[in-house]
Order: C-alpha cells, then structure tokens, then sequence
C-alpha cells in the first residue's frame, strides 16, 4: 500500500513540474509546436513598455519578501535583469537556462532563453556579470522565473 502512495506522489509531482515548465497548449489542449513558439515577444513589447530594471538579487529579495507584491511588479513584464551568472544548463525540456545569483549559491534566478537566444547562453562562464531581457513569470519552487529571455 505504501508502495501505491510512494507512486501517487512521484506521478503529481511530475505532472506538477511538466505544468510548470512545459509547453505552452492551444484551445484544442495540444502542445504547440516549437515552430509556433517565438522568443522575440521581450524585443517587440519594448517599444510598447519600459523595461523594469532590475537586480537578480533585488528581483529574489521582492519574491521572497512577498510573492504576490512582486508578482504585481513583475509578472508578465518586460524585465532587464543584471546579476552574475551561477550556472547555465538544460531543463528536462531541453531549453537553455541561465541561472543568476540570488540571495546565495542555493537560492537563484531562473532565466529561461529564447529558442533562437539559446547560442547566446553559450559564450556566458560561471560568475560573468550579465544582464538579460525577459518577459516576467513567478516564482517556481522556491526561484523567481523568467521566461523568453535575450543576453544584452
């Protein structure tokens, strides 16, 4: 019986984390293709909007402090976030990831690139000041995320 409830867990947790950094689905339900999914949404609304300029420590600090209050400030926004790089990787999607440093070495930023950003993430080394343009999401287990983003 445990066993069962053991197996119950593990399947929500990953239907959890394929909701969160999944695809995004048309009316139907179905996954969009990677065709349809475009990255330059950050680049075309900054002639709509101001960027909101941030730090990744800052933008962790809002988020920890209140996550709500800082959903209103950045969420769906378009961000410039500066920090230094603490790591760049893959997700279990395949997307490229730069993580900036946060609060410490365990408590990070999420700053998923853009399909045809992804090259960029490659020049970028551990501890490299940066700074990147995002299109604002929430908070996912713990990290403030980002979505759809470009190295300036």
């Amino acid at each position: 019986m445990k066993a069962l409830k053991w197996i119950a867990i593990g399947l929500v947790a990953l239907i959890a984390l394929g909701a969160m950094f999944g695809g995004k689905g048309d009316k139907e339900g179905k996954m969009a293709s990677a065709d349809s999914q475009t990255s330059s949404a950050p680049v075309a609304e900054a002639s709509k909007e101001a960027a909101v300029k941030v730090t990744a420590l800052k933008l962790y600090q809002d988020y920890d402090d209140n996550e709500a209050a800082a959903d209103d400030i950045y969420k769906g926004k378009l961000l410039e976030v500066s920090g230094r790089v603490a790591s760049i990787d893959k997700d279990a999607f395949d997307n490229t990831v730069v993580w900036l440093r946060g609060k410490d070495e365990f408590n990070r930023v999420m700053a998923k690139m853009g399909k045809e950003n992804a090259a960029q993430a490659k020049t970028l080394k551990k501890g490299q000041s940066v700074t990147v343009s995002c299109k604002g999401s929430t908070r996912i287990i713990g990290s403030p995320t980002m979505d759809e983003c470009a190295v300036l």
